[in-house]
């Protein structure tokens, strides 16, 4: 009994998916990656006073959102004076993938965190990443 106890926790709380178990699933993750920023308005006439850049690098993982345990990576990357993202996730899960991502963008006006709400999974999600003050 204490085996499967162990067991039982080891594939919870580390989110192991062993092979044969759960079902083949995918996500794929992509949209634009970009700081913005307010600028300051030098005329009362100026349309927009937004302005917005390639990130300068960013770190952007595709998280699985657990209720009873720790959240898990699916899938990471690290980019660099880009504007767009891409991440793929195929695997073997126990549990309905509930993905989000975490996003740490630097732009050359500052550095943010971003994390999303948990995406609604239909195996394409487009989700635009746009850090700054705007």
């Amino acid at each position: 009994m204490l085996f499967f106890v162990k067991v039982f926790l080891i594939i919870g709380v580390f989110g192991v998916n062993i092979e044969g178990l759960g079902r083949q699933q995918s996500v794929e993750v992509y949209g634009k990656l970009q700081c913005c920023h307010l600028q300051e308005e030098t005329s009362p006439l100026s349309e927009s006073a937004m302005k917005c850049v390639n990130v300068t690098v960013a770190k952007i993982k595709l998280m699985d959102y657990y209720t009873m345990w720790f959240d898990s990576t699916l899938q990471e990357i690290h980019v660099e004076q880009t504007d767009h993202y891409n991440l793929v996730y195929k695997g073997s899960r126990i549990t309905t993938i509930k993905p989000y991502l975490e996003a740490y963008v630097e732009c050359p006006f500052g550095a943010f965190d971003k994390t999303s709400e948990v995406l609604e999974n239909r195996g394409m999600i487009k989700y635009d990443i746009v850090a700054g003050n705007c």
